[in-house]
């Protein structure tokens, strides 16, 4: 008898996790009372009304021998529309869990997690967050209170009173799943909400002031814009608006000690700083410039790891790959994919949804994009660096060229590199003070462009160029991207590698290469926002900021693999004591100390500086003034002889106006080649006109080239044998590249 007791028991127990099971297939949908607060003693709910969902099979997903899947699209269930961000993962519960329409009522809805079923649908609305470890919903309903909805039973447990604001929105709920408690927010409070209890339990009071500056925010106590919380380390971040002055604001990040309310650390933005995501001690953020260009930035316990600035685009949101340590973020077609530890650029990748991503679960590894109202789901193992891309032949454009640079191997291999003034409209391509223009290829000497399809992440634009000197045997371009920092190729241009990690711009206005490039991996590098020079040793994987000298123009001597030389016009130099302005000086040991060489004298500022070749030996030295005057030196800088008179310089962007060439492997008669560009204004608009003149003696006597009226030449490069073929390369005003017997 026993037994048979024990039998009955155990199949009772079977049909009941059956019966659960089943429960748990068609979950109901709530429907709340607005405005009528549940009686916490009781904590019953209200009006429950039962409206299961259909799950509908979704479309098989990408299997692992695809070179490059395609993602799958999560078919809610038909009466479901519209779902829109953000997306909350709960990956202990296996759920997804986002705002869509239901027969035209906004509602929350869940989806499985692996599948992309729609598994329930909850008849409210509002900011909310999502605890699938103690099993709650809690939706904040603004002037209604923060409900408290039962996951499993989808009913209403409690409905809490919160305080009244005026504001139109408030910080979404943020869950505690190790306390089990919830955080709402009301004004400059963060209350502390026990969900089986249905009541605030604890109140924290922030008083962060207004910058005294201000002009429209004034005063303490100012409202929490915006709240991050690191569940591993109990750190909550709150963002305020501490200045306004239309039309600039500015916004201040304070992290606080959960437990005891402690203030920990506060960072100072120009733009909202939280688009944040934060874990284990790490804070990642992105802030924005309201002329258009963002920052990008990375805390580890409070201290900083990374910066830069200059980014593409403005906030955005980041999602974060733990099982990879990645971070993703979306930006137009394109994912850019950075290391969570370091903030490094790791690679730009086409995009698989034309929508935004929204986040990623580490229990099913899936990535979930929103495209038109429907998520779709992609597999974050598949995003990989790309393949490299052949160039691909293209017309040149008929604008301006801007840059032309010579293969170093020039006759054997006959490339040549251009770079076409291309005007770009506000958008995906435009970043605020980085002018840039179409870099093009060109195989056989200029007969024929190719594009690099490589780049189309960036449009296919470059703010400056460096080619190898072993170019014909390594393959190596440095290029910087507008807002994307600077970039390496060393398939000729078939593939890039972001190497910007240490700089704090991306926006890349001049960068230098060792001739001895493929022994000592040395160059250097000038960024748009910062006037420091950064070295790398080390290929372009890290730089370092040379911080003795404050530099606007900078120059290498062509022997710097022997003599170790940079000439710099410094605005201030901490190095040296009381630093006069345009003072010139001289380093011979890779930057790393810098001594007085001499000052620019009558010229206020320059638009060139260039070393002669032989500088070690000859200390010859040019610059060109805004004056119009080209100025040669003859003794490191320290006099200087007005030797040429041309038109004042207009201000370019690609620092080739004016540009200084020398003919190589002549010790003496060098010929020299000044290309000077000016803008003329019209009726019919903008023109740029361009002067070439020559020197056959080292730079003391010039004279005007005469080119036929066709040939208005924007930009020159020299043969590097042009002791044998005596050909200069002209760029145009019209967009043709044309070699011209220069001697």
């Amino acid at each position: 008898m026993p037994e048979r007791l024990k039998i009955v028991g155990w199949l009772c127990a079977l049909i009941s996790i059956l019966t659960a099971c089943v429960g748990t297939e068609r979950l109901a949908t709530p429907t709340l009372q607005q405005g009528t607060p549940v009686d916490t003693a009781t904590r019953s709910p209200t009006h429950i009304r039962p409206t299961p969902t259909v799950p509908v099979p979704a479309t098989p997903r990408p299997t692992a021998t695809r070179a490059k899947p395609s993602p799958t699209e999560t078919a809610p269930a038909p009466e479901v529309t519209d779902l829109r961000p953000p997306l909350v993962v709960d990956s202990e519960g296996g759920r997804l869990y986002l705002t869509g329409m239901i027969d035209g009522e906004e509602q929350i809805v869940a989806l499985d997690a692996t599948s992309g079923h729609a598994v329930a649908t909850y008849a409210i609305s509002g900011t909310f967050a999502v605890d699938g470890l103690h099993g709650w919903l809690y939706v904040d309903q603004g002037a209604e209170g923060l409900a408290v909805v039962n996951l499993q039973t989808a009913g209403v447990h409690a409905t809490v009173v919160l305080p009244p604001t005026d504001r139109w929105k408030e910080p979404a709920p943020l869950t505690d799943p190790a306390r089990g408690n919830v955080l709402a927010f009301r004004n400059n409070e963060v209350l502390f909400v026990d969900p089986q209890e249905g009541q605030i339990v604890e109140r924290m009071v922030v008083d962060v002031e207004a910058d005294p500056n201000s002009c429209g925010t004034r005063g303490s106590a100012l409202p929490i814009q915006d709240a991050i919380y690191d569940a591993q380390r109990r750190v909550l971040h709150l963002e305020f608006m501490t200045y306004v002055c239309t039309p600039w604001s500015g916004y201040t990040l304070v992290s606080y000690e959960l437990d005891t309310g402690e203030e920990l650390a506060r960072r100072r933005g120009s733009g909202p700083t939280a688009r944040a995501t934060a874990q284990d001690g790490y804070l990642f953020g992105s802030s924005w410039y309201r002329m258009g260009f963002g920052y990008r930035w990375a805390l580890h316990d409070m201290q900083a790891v990374a910066e830069s600035s200059n980014w593409q685009g403005g906030v955005i949101d980041w999602i974060l790959d733990t099982n990879r340590q990645r971070l993703f973020e979306t930006a137009g077609r394109y994912l850019r994919v950075f290391d969570s530890r370091t903030m490094a650029l790791q690679m730009v990748v086409p995009s698989p949804a034309s929508g935004p991503l929204l986040g990623h679960d580490p229990a099913t590894d899936q990535l979930y994009f929103l495209d038109d109202g429907r998520l779709l789901r992609y597999p974050a193992a598949a995003i990989r660096a790309p393949e490299p891309q052949p160039l691909r032949a293209t017309q040149p454009p008929t604008t301006a060229v801007r840059s032309l640079i010579v293969s170093p191997s020039w006759p054997q291999d006959r490339t040549l590199f251009g770079i076409w003034d291309v005007p770009v409209a506000a958008g995906d391509c435009w970043v605020f003070g980085q002018a840039h223009g179409l870099l093009l290829i060109s195989p056989d000497g200029g007969e024929t462009w190719q594009r690099l399809p490589s780049l189309e992440h960036s449009c296919g634009y470059v703010t400056s160029l460096a080619v190898s000197e072993s170019y014909e045997q390594d393959g190596t371009l440095l290029a910087g991207l507008p807002g994307l920092g600077l970039w390496k190729s060393t398939d000729g241009g078939q593939s890039w590698h972001p190497s910007s990690q240490g700089l704090p711009s991306n926006g890349i206005s001049q960068i230098l290469l060792s001739p001895a490039w493929g022994q000592d991996r040395t160059a250097f590098v000038r960024t748009v926002s910062s006037t420091d020079l950064f070295r790398t040793k080390d290929g372009g994987d890290s730089w370092k900021s040379l911080q003795a000298v404050d530099l606007r123009l900078v120059d290498m001597s062509m022997e710097f693999d022997q003599d170790r030389t940079l000439v710099g016009l410094a605005w201030t130099s901490s190095s040296l004591p009381q630093p006069q302005p345009n003072e010139l000086l001289l380093s011979t040991d890779e930057g790393e100390h810098w001594d007085h060489a001499g000052e620019l004298g009558a010229s206020r500022t320059a638009s060139m500086l260039s070393l002669a070749p032989e500088f070690a030996k000859w200390q010859v030295l040019f610059v060109h003034g805004d004056d119009g005057w080209l100025y040669r030196s003859e003794n490191r800088g320290a006099h200087w002889v007005p030797v040429l008179q041309t038109s004042p310089p207009e201000p370019d962007p690609f620092n080739t106006s004016p540009r200084l060439v020398y003919a190589p492997a002549m010790e003496t008669q060098r010929p020299l080649f000044l290309l000077v560009t000016q803008t003329e204004y019209t009726s019919a608009g903008q023109a740029v006109c361009g002067r070439l003149f020559q020197s056959d003696d080292g730079g003391l006597a010039w004279r005007d080239v005469s080119l036929p009226a066709d040939l208005n030449p924007t930009a020159i490069a020299i043969s590097p044998a042009f002791q044998q073929d005596g050909l200069l390369f002209l760029g145009l005003a019209d967009g043709r590249v044309v070699a011209w017997p220069g001697a």
